[in-house]
């Protein structure tokens, strides 16, 4: 037994093939090596079978007294046979259908399709009928047919969200993921699975799984069975039968890992802007009704002809009331009956109280609506009818 049994398999290169002559006089083609991992449980199965079947038995025969067979060769540590240095697959469906899909069902397999499919596994497998066996292995199947699926957890929160489930087609290899509070129940499990994915991708035929509490349960055991659902549970000493989701896992945490990074550095800088931000950060004043203030000619405009000439305050207003948190409702002459009376706080500063009694102050000047000066009228002094109208 080899429990993580890697062969060298030897693949011809086709376009620089060249014969060459070793030492000892026996003949060796110069080609390059690729190592395919075979696991375990399935190499033994091809080596029990292959020395079985009626079909290769004399050749192996042949091959284990010394003898030599065009094409064929024996793995000296495995004991499996190789047909122009691909592992012969011996007459047996289910093994020639594992050894099909530990390729396709590969993260490396990339897109599906009957000649991709094809050229993989002709590097490192051969059985007769190969072609029609992956032709009608391909048509049979279909996206959404035969799923993967499992909980990434341990993650951390957000959102409140504690963990995700991960269901990949394992034909496409098209992956969906849901987020979860990780105290998902079997019922709750089935709700998900049904919007998530039947609703969109309709019944599948298989599901493949951990053994996830969840995923044993009797309400999802149950559940499969009604809707004719095939599951299979990877277990602890064979997990490569749910190894496409896993790898999907992997790739998943790698995001979740550089969002993370990203997010705590973007944090760790705005807290350095802030810190610096706050030291000159205004405080607004606090007045109190009654006080007098002085207002910001920022908005408003004057008779100056320029605004560089005008009075950069006016006033002085007196404060009646706050409204909201920022905003300061002021008492403005009548003549000012145009300007909305109120102001944000930083467009307002308090009156430096004068210590000189009966200091007189200057009226505020005229404001311009409508590029118009307006002044408080007193008294109408004269009137008349102009075209109808009064004047």
């Amino acid at each position: 037994m080899y429990p993580e049994r890697v062969v060298d398999f030897i693949s011809k290169n086709r376009q620089n093939f060249h014969q060459v002559i070793k030492q000892d006089g026996t003949q060796e083609s110069r080609f390059f090596s690729m190592k395919v991992e075979i696991f375990s449980d399935l190499a033994d199965q091809i080596q029990k079978e292959v020395w079985q079947d009626k079909e290769y038995k004399e050749i192996l025969k042949q091959l284990a007294r010394g003898e030599s067979i065009t094409d064929y060769s024996l793995e000296p540590q495995a004991k499996l046979l190789l047909f122009k240095y691909r592992v012969v697959i011996p007459s047996n469906e289910e093994i020639q259908l594992n050894s099909l899909q530990k390729h396709h069902e590969s993260p490396l397999a990339g897109p599906p399709g009957q000649k991709k499919i094809l050229k993989l596994i002709k590097r490192d497998f051969y059985w007769a009928g190969m072609n029609q066996f992956i032709k009608d292995y391909v048509s049979s199947s279909g996206p959404w047919s035969s799923l993967s699926i499992n909980f990434i957890s341990q993650l951390p929160l957000s959102n409140n969200f504690a963990s995700i489930l991960a269901v990949v087609d394992r034909f496409s290899k098209m992956a969906i993921f849901i987020p979860d509070y990780g105290t998902i129940t079997a019922l709750e499990l089935a709700r998900i699975f049904i919007s998530h994915v039947f609703s969109k991708q309709g019944l599948p035929i298989s599901i493949v799984s951990d053994r996830e509490t969840l995923f044993v349960s009797s309400f999802w055991t149950n559940l499969c069975q009604q809707l004719k659902i095939s599951r299979d549970i990877s277990t602890a000493f064979h997990p490569e039968t749910d190894g496409q989701t896993e790898r999907v896992n992997q790739i998943l945490e790698q995001y979740l890992w550089m969002y993370n990074v990203v997010k705590e550095e973007l944090e760790s800088e705005i807290r350095r802007f802030k810190k610096y931000a706050d030291r000159n950060e205004a405080i607004p004043p606090n007045f109190q009704p009654g006080d007098k203030v002085w207002l910001s000619s920022k908005n408003i405009k004057t008779k100056r002809p320029t605004k560089k000439l005008s009075e950069r305050w006016l006033g002085p207003f007196e404060f009646l009331e706050k409204i909201g948190s920022h905003a300061y409702h002021l008492k403005l002459p009548q003549k000012w009956k145009q300007v909305h009376p109120v102001f944000h706080v930083f467009l307002l500063k308090p009156v430096k109280q004068s210590t000189i009694p009966n200091q007189y102050q200057l009226p505020p000047p005229p404001v311009l609506v409508e590029e118009k000066e307006e002044w408080e009228v007193t008294q109408v002094l004269d009137s008349k009818l102009k075209r109808g109208k009064l004047w």
